[in-house]
């Protein structure tokens, strides 16, 4: 599952970022970055695939359904299936998490580093470090919040 797929799924459930982000149990910032072709854990692949599956099939049916109390029901049916589904796996997915978003720091770093010392920077340079020092602080914050989980 890529970005672009992702997005589409996302959008054609009628899911906001923050809504996929609420029922994944990541950021806003991390669904940004999974939209945009960041690499995407394998629990989180494996999560996100049956959370849009499960609510691609639960839009359908709700279109049957055309009251806002039943879509808020298959939402929340969703999100309860989601937080189970990760609670399970929690301690040691937060542990690799944080291993993965550390070493994806020290690379993000080295970039920083490496962009930094170009003597004569062009524009694509500048907004290349631009892009950089971003995704340090999506994958600083993300840090932060996994280890306050």
């Amino acid at each position: 599952m890529n970005g672009i797929e992702i997005k589409k799924r996302r959008r054609s459930l009628s899911l906001t970022q923050t809504d996929l982000a609420k029922l994944l149990g990541v950021t806003l910032g991390t669904i940004f970055n999974y939209e945009n072709g960041s690499k995407i854990p394998d629990s989180k692949i494996i999560l996100l695939q049956k959370i849009l599956n499960s609510k691609e099939q639960a839009s359908e049916s709700a279109k049957e359904e055309t009251t806002s109390d039943s879509q808020n029901n298959i939402k929340a049916s969703l999100i309860e299936e989601s937080k189970s589904t990760y609670s399970k796996r929690e301690s040691e997915e937060t542990k690799l998490a944080i291993t993965t978003f550390e070493d994806m720091l020290v690379e993000v770093d080295a970039l920083i580093s490496q962009l930094k010392s170009i003597a004569s920077r062009t524009v694509a340079d500048m907004a290349e470090l631009h892009k950089a020092y971003k995704l340090r602080d999506e994958i600083t914050k993300d840090i932060r919040d996994y280890k306050n989980k």
